[in-house]
């Protein structure tokens, strides 16, 4: 029989679990040095009597803080410094410094400390082990436990690293192993933590040993942002299935070596621009560009996209115009507008504003313009006509734009809800006859048509125009009425849903009672006519 996908999952959780080596027998050693290495001195006083308990050696000293006033007091008490509370002291007995702890304050210190080991398993596996660390300090000594949190795995060929964390099942009462992390605030973290040394070791005689992860850590230490945590699982996860990792980093691009690969780089080239997907004659140039390469990659690949080659003082006024996350707008307008009539058309702009816009910077403005050139092309303009593509007033042209793409989004909607909900017209005759009303204050009736209820939606600014309404319209579930008042028949005003003779919910603009009480008891008066139709048709 064959085994089910929750089995499988248990089977190979196991078999993980099982290859795993042993721990060294120094990590311990190494992690009570190293990673919990604070001591304590506790103490209590008693007028001028100190009395010290060490947490490193567990030994008590006693001394005094002043001398006696008598000869044989002066040559018997021991002297020693005045202790205070979370400041720092040293054993007389280990000479181990520590920090005082007032034992009326604080008679116990828990610290917890996180630290990581890495292992070879074999030639195809590799894992990077989480320990937490723990120590309790308290007068008697000190106390250590250890507890593995998560494990990360790296198979060789497998895109993905595969995670298992230790988790506590309280109905149980017992701890046990699994591969998918807790969800929400519970989300078990791998903080930044000491790693053990014999590690680097095991990296060079695995799979991984050509990763160039030493390189990228000296790298890391010295940048900009050395204070930011190194996903260390997350580098050698991304060179596993991406060797070419190796060469970004060799050639000290070291800043995209955190990038993904499946959105930046060509994962089945070779030579290095065809990786980058830049033209060869622009990779000097990146390497040279350290705290920026992520920045200039950008500008590369959309030359390269474009077939075009920029002069750097080009490139320079195209990244001071619209900066580099909207390079690839400029992109759908290149072919119509070179960089430099680009920004000088921006430049014209910024210094001709209207009032509205006179505060704005050059990115909001060329961010405008863009903007209307996008709109022009989604509309199908011609882009050669100059006209349209250097409008004299930006600000107006750019308004007007935004009003006739609405107003095709708009056409485009009812065309589609009309085909699909082609029922509510079907059947507004016969709504009519039941739900028509008119009033010498007010007109109420169905709507007439899928897309007269897109109007309403839209006008109103509330949600009847949506799926859910017209299809319970279009199935007969619940039906949309709307009200007028009489003086103004054609502008929206109050909005009904409505099942049988049952109002289940109105709502005018924005979703506000408008009007409530009058519209209430007008919508009380109109119930209780539907009903006695009923009981007309049923007699």
């Amino acid at each position: 029989m064959s085994e089910n996908r929750y089995e499988r999952r248990e089977r190979e959780l196991k078999e993980r679990t099982a290859s795993l080596p042993e721990i060294p027998e120094d990590f311990y050693e190494w992690s009570k040095k190293e990673v919990t290495g604070n001591h304590y001195l506790f103490y209590r006083r008693a007028g001028n009597k100190v009395t010290v308990w060490c947490s490193a050696c567990g030994q008590v000293d006693e001394y005094k803080l002043r001398a006696g006033e008598t000869l044989e007091q002066q040559a018997c008490d021991r002297i020693g410094p005045k202790p205070k509370h979370n400041g720092i002291g040293m054993c007389r007995f280990c000479r181990k410094i520590g920090k005082w702890k007032a034992v009326g304050r604080k008679d116990r210190v828990n610290e917890k400390e996180p630290c990581y080991i890495w292992q070879k398993i074999d030639d195809q596996n590799f894992a990077i082990r989480y320990f937490e660390a723990r120590k309790t300090a308290t007068q008697k000594g000190e106390e250590y436990s250890w507890e593995e949190v998560a494990r990360n795995y790296i198979r060789k060929g497998r895109r993905k690293v595969q995670k298992d964390y230790h988790k506590w099942d309280c109905w149980l009462g017992r701890a046990f192993w699994d591969d998918c992390n807790l969800q929400g605030m519970n989300n078990i973290k791998q903080p930044d933590g000491k790693i053990y040394p014999g590690s680097w070791d095991e990296l060079k005689k695995s799979h991984l040993k050509y990763s160039g992860l030493e390189e990228y850590v000296a790298w890391r230490k010295k940048s900009f942002d050395a204070a930011r945590r190194i996903d260390y699982a997350g580098y050698l996860g991304q060179y596993n299935r991406f060797p070419q990792q190796e060469m970004l980093v060799k050639m000290r691009l070291y800043e995209l070596a955190d990038l993904s690969s499946k959105d930046w780089f060509d994962e089945r080239a070779k030579k290095p621009a065809d990786v980058l997907k830049i033209d060869k004659r622009k990779l000097r140039d990146l390497m040279q560009k350290y705290g920026q390469q992520c920045k200039w990659l950008r500008m590369y690949q959309m030359e390269k996209r474009l077939g075009a080659y920029l002069e750097e003082k080009e490139e320079k006024c195209l990244f001071e115009t619209v900066g580099e996350f909207k390079l690839k707008e400029y992109e759908q307008v290149a072919s119509y507008l070179s960089v430099t009539k680009f920004c000088n058309h921006v430049k014209k702009y910024h210094d001709n504003p209207d009032r509205e816009h006179r505060n704005w910077i050059t990115y909001q403005v060329a961010t405008h313009y863009l903007d209307y050139l996008s709109m022009c092309i989604q509309m199908g303009y011609d882009m050669t006509d100059t006209i349209k593509l250097f409008p004299h007033d930006l600000y107006a042209a750019h308004d007007k734009m935004v009003l006739e793409v609405n107003k095709h989004a708009s056409d485009e909607r009812k065309k589609e809800v009309n085909k699909k909900y082609s029922h509510i017209a079907e059947v507004y005759d016969k709504l009519e006859r039941k739900y028509g009303l008119e009033t010498p204050e007010y007109i109420v009736r169905p709507v007439k048509s899928a897309a007269e209820m897109v109007d309403e939606g839209r006008i109103q600014h509330h949600c009847v125009g949506g799926d859910t309404y017209l299809d319970k319209h279009n199935r007969g579930y619940s039906y949309i009425l709307l009200m007028r008042k009489k003086t103004n028949p054609e502008f929206p005003y109050i909005t009904i849903e409505i099942r049988g003779a049952k109002i289940l919910q109105w709502y005018g603009e924005h979703n506000h009672k408008t009007d409530q009480k009058q519209v209430d008891a007008f919508l009380k008066r109109y119930v209780q006519q539907l009903k006695r139709k009923e009981q007309k048709k049923s007699a």
